[in-house]
């Protein structure tokens, strides 16, 4: 998942953060690019971007992977890799590990741990950049906002990461033009073991690589049910479709486009591999294909060779009605 701005779980597939498209934002993947603050990337994996035209999805980075990790970020080019598991992103078919992203940031230096929030009164833990190098760069003591999740917020530049959310949300789905976004709740528990506090939210860890936060679940098959700008979103456990969320959206791919990252294709689709969305017809890595209602009467699937194909177990309580136009299952 790619932020759309700035800030992409792009995980190597298109799919939470992770191993599908992510949500790759370049700066860490759920708008501006990169999945992690949301602003544009979505890695399939869980991973970020930072919205300014690179893709990220798992949970990585937010490089222009599509993946689970969402990812916020600022647009850097993504490496290629749409998927929220396991990946480099370096444009092969390997999955990310973040939803938002695919950028290799090695281990970054940590002066905080972002699930124990232990800085001082008045101060959280969040992952910033201290440069101009694309994607966040570690996690760092900032001053806290006042705003509460669930409010209106805003990103500052100086160090970027930094916002006006209070000590127990981060600013996420932010808009490039005017750095405006959403407060949501930073993710309890630990790493692999993310919970939220509501049940309408789903954990989404590395966005763009370092950031987690819970943010809003969707159905695929209600377009125009997340906000302004957003898109219900794939998220990955592995290379496997775990859910979908709200997400800032980093392009409109459409039919048979190329995409990054799982929030690189426009509301209604899926970020899907070239195998699985059929060869013949995909002139990339991964191409957007519409979701579709496995309870339809007709078929909605037009491109030659593909099917209405399951996403989930059939006995899922969400998503066994949500399919995608593949020819092959995921």
């Amino acid at each position: 998942i790619r932020d759309g701005g700035d800030p992409g779980n792009g995980d190597g597939d298109p799919g939470n953060g992770a191993g599908d498209p992510g949500n790759g934002d370049g700066d860490p993947g759920n708008g501006d690019g990169d999945p992690g603050n949301g602003d544009g990337d979505l890695s399939t994996s869980s991973g970020a971007g930072d919205g300014d035209g690179d893709p990220d999805t798992s949970s990585n980075s937010g490089d222009g992977d599509p993946s689970t990790s969402f990812g916020s970020g600022d647009g850097d080019g993504g490496d290629g890799d749409p998927t929220t598991s396991s990946g480099d992103g370096d444009g092969d078919e390997d999955p990310c590990t973040t939803f938002l992203g695919c950028p290799d940031l090695g281990t970054p230096p940590v002066t905080c741990d972002p699930w124990l929030q232990d800085c001082m009164p008045g101060e959280k833990c969040t992952p910033v950049n201290l440069t101009t190098t694309p994607g966040y760069e570690a996690y760092h003591c900032v001053e806290a906002g006042d705003q509460p999740p669930g409010e209106p917020c805003i990103e500052f530049s100086s160090p970027k990461g930094s916002d006006s959310c209070d000590e127990t949300s981060v600013c996420i789905n932010i808009d490039p033009a005017t750095n405006l976004g959403t407060c949501h709740e930073y993710c309890t528990g630990s790493p692999g073991n993310g919970a939220c506090t509501q049940s309408s939210q789903q954990c989404v860890e590395n966005i763009s690589a370092l950031l987690h936060a819970c943010l809003d679940t969707c159905s695929p098959l209600l377009n125009g049910s997340c906000g302004t700008a957003q898109g219900c979103y794939a998220t990955y456990e592995g290379t496997d479709v775990d859910g979908f969320i709200c997400y800032a959206t980093a392009d409109e791919g459409i039919q048979g486009d190329t995409c990054e990252c799982s929030n690189c294709c426009a509301d209604g689709y899926f970020c899907a591999d070239a195998a699985d969305y059929g060869d013949t017809w995909c002139n990339g890595i991964y191409c957007c294909t519409p979701h579709c209602d496995l309870n339809a009467a007709d078929d909605p699937c037009v491109v030659p060779g593909q099917q209405c194909v399951p996403l989930f177990d059939p006995t899922h309580p969400e998503y066994a009605d949500v399919g995608a136009c593949l020819s092959t299952a995921p």
